[in-house]
């Protein structure tokens, strides 16, 4: 049985080098916009983990740490590739000619 993982779920390289001018754009905002929350949720929950590991009253379970660690791992999976992705997609406006490239916003 295959195993999928998070890049199984996104656009492929070979899909963004047929884009258009206007997808490539959409692409690479929604990339940089995902990329952001993402930073900022992982950052979040360090926090929250730490706060709630320095409270010794109630601390953490070891299950629950061990979830946080699985999601942070698969998150960081996604991060790396919705960053490829996003690279690939400026990679291809980048070699459009320049009459086809976006407008900046």
């Amino acid at each position: 049985m295959k195993t999928m993982g998070w890049c199984d779920l996104l656009i492929k390289h070979k899909d963004i080098a047929v884009m258009d001018t206007e997808d490539l754009d959409a692409l690479c905002r929604a990339t940089d916009d995902r990329l952001l929350a993402l930073a900022h949720g992982v950052s979040g929950i360090g926090n929250l983990l730490a706060c709630a590991a320095s409270n010794s009253e109630t601390g953490l379970s070891l299950e629950a740490v061990k979830n946080i660690g699985w999601m942070l791992e698969s998150l960081g999976g996604l991060i790396s590739n919705l960053s490829d992705t996003n690279s690939e997609a400026v990679h291809q406006i980048s070699e459009m000619p320049k009459a086809r490239k976006p407008k900046a916003a």
